[in-house]
């Protein structure tokens, strides 16, 4: 109704109409409680509901975790009876435990061997004169046996230099190298 209508309605009418007016807000509001108290009920227990949840899921969890961890003990466990029984019987408690004592072993050896290597490198090797040295040998001093008349020592040993093989077609821009006589 527009406020230009109240002069068209009958005394009855108008006091109905103010009625309502002033009794339909109260009223809504009334019923409006109890609709937002179901409401927020609905989500509390909504909320509780996804919190059992997650917690039943969490305990799950941790129980199939702890009947692997029991059944990892029984395994260990009997493990443990075998390698003793097999310790009893004077063999290795398991086969791991042999490889790693061959490995050790060899390791000693290996160590033992080293070492007994480097007091010979540090003592030196014996020169022809009778004195022993740590130096290096020269390449001067390889000396052929017996193909030469004479024992020539060779500068390079059994290294000796090579002649390069021709450069190929990517490379023209390079300068070839002069070549130097070798004396053999």
């Amino acid at each position: 109704l527009s406020t230009y209508s109240y002069c068209y309605l009958s005394p009855l009418c108008w006091a109905l109409y103010v009625l309502l007016l002033l009794l339909v807000p109260t009223m809504l509001g009334s019923l409006r409680t109890p609709i937002a108290q179901v409401i927020e009920y609905q989500a509390r227990i909504k909320d509780t509901t996804h919190k059992m949840m997650s917690l039943v899921s969490e305990l799950s969890m941790q129980q199939t975790v702890a009947l692997r961890l029991q059944q990892e003990v029984v395994e260990k466990e009997s493990q443990l009876q075998q390698e003793n029984t097999r310790l009893e019987l004077g063999e290795p408690p398991n086969p791991q435990v042999e490889e790693e004592w061959q490995r050790l072993v060899q390791l000693q050896t290996h160590k033992s061997y080293s070492r007994q290597q480097s007091t010979e490198e540090l003592l030196g090797t014996l020169l022809p004169d009778g004195t022993y040295t740590t130096a290096q040998p020269r390449p001067s001093a390889y000396i052929p046996s017996g193909t030469s008349d004479l024992p020539v020592p060779k500068p390079y040993g059994s290294h000796a230099p090579f002649k390069p093989t021709p450069l190929g077609t990517t490379a023209r821009h390079i300068r070839k190298p002069d070549p130097k006589p070798i004396d053999i």
